[in-house]
């Protein structure tokens, strides 16, 4: 046998069933008064055999066998372990630069050297750690009036947490996470699983009804309108006629439909701002693939109105960060804008005008790469 074939402890892996009977019994006299004897013993032991031989097999008597010198270089594990499930040994190998070498008897003992994980889970494949220990209730915890009690895993790690809030918006937490330690500060992050209310259902779709939005320059559009998940329905024509059906509307039709009932539909976007060029803001003066570094007063979905609002607000980036400084500039990424307060045209609360000053060096390729800004309050 070669040291990549399948064997067996007793029987051999050549061997099928019936010539194992065969060898078992041999009936050499064919015509002579016990053939019918004979018969019967030879059903016997075939069927005896088959037996053995399937039984031996889901024994798992059928081992993959270490090849000479396999598996024996630096690093190198070797493991003899079913990985396929079949009830037979396999030999697997893997070593501390990441390679795998496998010889599996599904595979009938072939060496394979493509070894995902799924191939020998019980190797490859580790069972995740226990849960954690259950945070456990103290005595009178969380049993005033409008108080709730919760017990739930709210940090992922397979424990469970308790969590108590009340009616006043009080939240009281013990994650296994923290030890079981009382949190009292609870944000809704803490424990989503209780805090945190997946969105509702988007509602049923507005059908569109026989013939509707059919006539010449007629446009259809099936698209959510009104954000709240639902399919509604859009017509308009060449004349300038709109017809609408939002799931907000219970699918009434609408034919008075300003731009902003379906901006999806009847609001474009403005056109990109052509490469370095920062496109415009009201008092503010944009500075191409520029930022300011630190100073970050705070991140701003509206960074324009609220650095507006803000008098130690000196300026914003394109990621909506306000800064509380707006020099000296730091080159930024194609594409950036630093956005600085126009001074000639603001005035900042009780303090007058603010005037502003500003020099720039230029580096070579005539890009700004530094401005001196200096703000003067007066009363004027």
């Amino acid at each position: 046998l070669s040291p990549h074939t399948c064997v067996s402890n007793d029987i051999g892996e050549d061997q099928s069933p019936a010539t194992i009977a065969m060898t078992h019994h041999q009936d050499p006299r064919p015509h002579d008064h016990h053939r019918y004897g004979g018969d019967l013993l030879f059903k016997v032991t075939l069927l005896s055999a088959t037996i053995a031989f399937f039984a031996g097999r889901a024994a798992g008597q059928y081992a993959c066998q270490r090849p000479n010198n396999w598996c024996t270089h630096e690093t190198a594990v070797f493991v003899s372990v079913d990985c396929d499930g079949d009830g037979g040994l396999d030999a697997l190998c893997y070593d501390g630069d990441d390679n795998r070498w496998m010889i599996r008897s599904s595979d009938q003992c072939q060496e394979k050297t493509s070894v995902p994980d799924s191939a020998c889970p019980a190797v490859f494949i580790k069972p995740p750690p226990p849960a954690p220990p259950a945070c456990q209730r103290p005595n009178n915890w969380c049993t005033h009036e409008t108080a709730v009690f919760v017990s739930v895993d709210c940090d992922g790690d397979g424990g469970l947490d308790i969590v108590c809030y009340d009616g006043d918006d009080n939240r009281w937490m013990r994650r296994s996470s923290d030890q079981c330690q009382e949190k009292t500060s609870v944000p809704d992050s803490a424990c989503p699983a209780v805090f945190i209310k997946p969105p509702p259902p988007a509602p049923p779709a507005c059908q569109r009804p026989n013939n509707w939005c059919t006539h010449e320059t007629a446009v259809f559009v099936s698209v959510d309108c009104d954000g709240d998940g639902g399919l509604d329905i859009v017509c308009y024509d060449g004349d300038d006629n709109r017809w609408m059906r939002r799931s907000s509307d219970q699918c009434q039709e609408k034919t008075s439909v300003p731009d902003s009932a379906c901006p999806a539909v009847f609001i474009k976007p403005p056109p990109p701002a052509p490469a370095g060029v920062c496109p415009q803001k009201e008092d503010y003066v944009g500075v191409a693939n520029m930022d300011r570094q630190g100073n970050t007063l705070m991140i701003s979905s509206n960074p324009e109105a609220d650095c507006t609002v803000r008098p130690t607000c000196m300026g914003f980036n394109s990621d909506g960060e306000l800064k509380t400084a707006s020099a000296p500039f730091d080159l930024a990424s194609a594409g950036k804008c630093f956005y600085y307060k126009d001074a000639s045209l603001m005035d900042t609360p009780n303090c007058g005008a603010l005037t502003e000053t500003y020099s720039v060096n230029w580096l070579k390729n005539e890009l700004p790469r530094q401005a001196e800004i200096s703000n003067t309050y007066y009363n004027g």
